[in-house]
């Protein structure tokens, strides 16, 4: 397995939807692969002797993962190598893509629009994606990606013409707060292009750079390879890669929704890992030992 890129590669491949068995070794990508199995047919030896070992490898990589959580968050380039791990569980994983294919696309004020805005005004954490806006109020607003712990939405600026009130009124709230990535150019991108204080604000590089002592900007992506160890290829498709963004030519393309849908997913997840599994670690364990007070004597 490749320690950045996650490329795997397996021999005596099937697919089990055409049965085709391909003869050689096939290399496959992160992004490229929706599950693997190991399928036996009665009496092959060969195969069970694989199930065992993998099952061996199973309990070893868990054991290895909860040894992982031991370690600090930035681990640098060259022991990344040795510890190459996912912080997120296989189930996380795929959820994760459900989700992302279940993007919910707006583009005017309707039933849809008025339904997302309901479902957001009731969770206590979201992430907020706003493309493009790396040239800060400089760009003008194409989508702004809103994701929950259940649904992402992608509000089509150019389309919906503005934030309107009601819109503005949840990101100007305390709360819920609002997962964003390098914080000063999505709030002067909002109050200056949308006439939107945002607030309620968990910035997730500046909780990196508390929990890592590292204060080297740090793209999103790179931020989440650092943090979750996802590969830098999980956020391109062969799609992405021949057509780039074009965030005001429309209709977009649907694998760069999924791409916006993807990264408000992952920047919530990236919040979570950082609060519980790092700023709140000694805290949770410190509420470990007293919840065993009585329980230990």
């Amino acid at each position: 397995m490749h320690p950045t890129y996650f490329r795997i590669e397996l021999d005596n491949v099937c697919d089990i939807k055409t049965s085709f068995n391909y003869t050689g070794a096939q290399a496959l990508a992160y992004n490229d692969i929706i599950d693997v199995k190991f399928v036996s047919n009665k009496g092959d030896k060969n195969v069970d002797r694989i199930k065992k070992s993998t099952n061996l490898s199973n309990q070893h990589e868990i054991s290895e993962r909860n040894n992982s959580n031991k370690e600090v968050v930035n681990e640098g380039t060259d022991n990344r190598e040795n510890t190459f791990l996912l912080h997120l569980s296989n189930f996380e994983l795929n959820k994760l893509q459900t989700q992302v294919k279940d993007f919910v696309y707006i583009i005017q004020t309707d039933q849809k629009y008025h339904n997302a805005l309901a479902d957001i005004t009731n969770q206590s954490l979201i992430a907020l994606i706003i493309e493009p806006v790396e040239s800060c109020r400089n760009n003008k607003t194409s989508v702004i990606a809103i994701a929950t712990a259940t649904n992402v939405y992608i509000f089509d600026i150019l389309y919906l013409d503005k934030v309107y009130p009601d819109f503005g009124r949840i990101l100007e709230a305390k709360y819920p707060r609002k997962v964003v990535h390098n914080s000063h150019k999505i709030v002067d991108h909002l109050q200056h292009r949308q006439n939107v204080n945002l607030s309620g604000i968990f910035d997730t590089f500046v909780a990196y750079c508390l929990v890592s002592d590292d204060k080297t900007h740090r793209s999103l992506e790179e931020t989440i390879q650092d943090t979750l160890n996802m590969p830098l290829t999980y956020f391109e498709t062969e799609e992405t890669r021949t057509n780039p963004f074009t965030p005001y030519k429309r209709p977009l393309m649907n694998a760069w929704l999924s791409l916006i849908a993807k990264k408000a997913l992952l920047q919530l997840k990236l919040a979570e890992y950082i609060l519980h599994k790092r700023m709140l670690k000694n805290f949770y364990h410190h509420c470990e030992q007293i919840s065993n007070t009585y329980v230990d004597k």
